[in-house]
Order: structure tokens, then sequence, then C-alpha cells
């Protein structure tokens, strides 16, 4: 799965690439797509990839998630 991930004030876009169909996001070391931003939580989302698209399941967030389809 190759996802874009949007810039932020603190720091660029980029394109990542995940070698499985599920990917966590977020601060934590152990995420796959590691985000620096500090409204974004340790865990923040879980990224499934199935044959109609990827989904996502925002985890204990107090800043929520947003995605784009592009």
């Amino acid at each position: 799965m190759t996802l874009r991930v949007e810039s932020t004030a603190h720091e660029p876009e980029r394109v990542v690439r995940v070698d499985r169909r599920f990917a966590l996001v977020g601060r934590d070391a152990d995420s796959d797509i590691r985000i620096a931003d500090p409204a974004a939580g340790g865990r923040h989302a879980y990224l499934h990839l199935d044959p109609r698209g990827v989904y996502a399941v925002a985890l204990v967030t107090r800043a929520g998630s947003r995605l784009s389809p592009t």
C-alpha cells in the first residue's frame, strides 16, 4: 500500500509505502506511518486495504482524523 501524507507545520509532504494490507498511523515509534504533529495521537488511526479500497478506523484521539481519496 502506498500513501501520500500531506505536509503539516511539523513535516513536509511525503509518500510512504507499507508492504502489507494494514498500517498503524501515529506518533509512537512503532507506528508504520509516523506523524510528528503533536495533535496526532500515539496510535492515531488504523488503515486497512481490501479490494474495495482503504478503510480507516480512528483510534482514541481528541483531534479526529481526515482522509483525502486522492
